[in-house]
């Protein structure tokens, strides 16, 4: 009977670690979870956007490799389809990364795709129209995560500016543009597209796109 006793107390003691360990187990996977959105945001699809590739995040055909990626700034900025150097938030650090402004689509086309967006029911946003003498302005980018060897969220600091200080000087008026994030998702492959959309003047050629954190290492591009 004493025999019974202690093969039964070793058996629950037995069942009692199982339990606790996977407990422990589930309480860790939870909590890499909670600061992995946290750090890279939600891993979701993305917004679907009329008119442009899906998210397979292949390598484009005119892919230059990191390597080749340049340096700029407000006085040298770089031409839509060159390679830049920005900072980006990966994992609890700012890490610098080649990124580029592969399309700038305004007008009629933009504002669709703005809506489509919208109207998705992926948008926290509400679609509004442009204001008088405005226009949307909708800009893909592409990051290069090759160096990354994780999962990572592709949406990048995007901001546009004026040439020579934070708003848009153009026709003798000041504009202070807002940008509208479309990119949430992540991706395992070596390049991620992302989009971002804002009004800016109709016609105005007069301002900058500005990729990667404000207060590190920022690509800018001429704007068209």
């Amino acid at each position: 009977m004493k025999d019974n006793k202690i093969s039964i107390s070793l058996s629950t003691l037995i069942i009692a670690l199982v339990i606790v360990l996977i407990l422990v187990i589930g309480i860790v996977f939870l909590v890499y979870n909670h600061f992995k959105n946290i750090y890279e945001g939600p891993s979701s699809s993305g917004p679907v956007i009329s008119g442009n590739s899906d998210d397979s995040n292949t390598v484009p055909d005119n892919y230059v490799a990191s390597i080749n990626a340049k340096e700029s700034s407000r006085e040298n900025p770089l031409s839509i389809g060159d390679w830049g150097i920005a900072s980006k938030y990966i994992f609890g650090e700012y890490r610098n990364v080649p990124v580029r402004v592969n399309k700038v689509t305004r007008g009629e086309e933009a504002a669709k795709q703005v809506k489509e967006y919208c109207e998705s029911g992926s948008s926290v946003y509400e679609y509004k129209e442009p204001e008088a003498d405005m226009e949307w302005a909708l800009i893909e980018y592409n990051v290069d995560l090759k160096n990354v060897d994780r999962n990572t969220a592709i949406r990048t600091d995007a901001r546009i500016i004026g040439i020579d200080s934070t708003a848009i000087q153009y026709n003798g008026k000041s504009y202070n543009v807002s940008t509208m994030g479309m990119t949430s998702n992540s991706t395992k492959a070596e390049i991620g597209t992302g989009y971002f959309a804002a009004q800016i003047p109709i016609g105005c050629k007069d301002y900058l796109i500005s990729l990667g954190a404000y207060s590190n290492t920022q690509a800018f591009f001429k704007g068209k």
